[in-house]
């Protein structure tokens, strides 16, 4: 048995670029970066860069990233004790902070902390290397409010209502043509 369809052969092929504008309508930010820079400059023998994801910064939980160069020799450390501390007031020295460690990204430090609410976020990166050597950098920054699951999760949410929309909208075109089976014929040799 072997089917044959007849007509239609671009029909598809509008279809696969409609469910394309769609899933493109439809995307989200890209959640694969490292986040936006917060902070940058020079403290003692270190280049620090300091990156805070999601961005832009929320309430809530949220990724720090801290690279470090040495500025003698442009190259990245990754033998150092990296301390962050965050908070809604400025942040002392002593702040003991979050200890950062080697992330997967190379080079860069990794640590999750949580912004408390929305409004000014004040933050110091202290760096301590193994010869003794120190440095840290103060910075400010602003955190929008948390968004709500709805918010968050809304391309996820409408998703399977889209489909069916899409589904729905196919089989009035195809009704519409009078053309049920949708051109499938039946053709061979069935034993005779």
């Amino acid at each position: 048995m072997r089917r044959v369809l007849r007509g239609g052969r671009g029909r598809g092929l509008g279809f696969s670029f409609l469910a394309f504008g769609l899933a493109l309508g439809v995307a989200g930010p890209a959640r694969a970066d490292l986040g936006g820079l917060v902070a940058q400059g020079t403290s003692g023998p270190f280049e620090l860069t300091v990156l805070a994801a999601p961005w832009p910064l929320r309430a809530g939980p949220s990724e720090w990233r801290v690279l470090v160069k040495d500025t003698r020799t442009g190259q990245v450390r990754r033998d150092l004790v990296i301390h962050l501390a965050l908070g809604s007031e400025p942040v002392g020295a002593d702040a003991p902070g979050g200890l950062a460690r080697l992330g997967t990204h190379p080079g860069y430090y990794s640590v999750s902390a949580r912004v408390d609410k929305a409004g000014p976020v004040w933050g110091r990166v202290r760096v301590e290397g193994p010869e003794g050597a120190t440095g840290s950098r103060v910075f400010t920054g602003r955190a929008e409010p948390a968004r709500g699951a709805w918010g968050e999760n809304w391309a996820a949410l409408l998703f399977p209502f889209g489909l069916l929309a899409i589904f729905a909208w196919h089989q009035v075109r195809r009704l519409s043509r009078g053309n049920p089976v949708h051109g499938v014929g039946i053709e061979g040799d069935f034993g005779r």
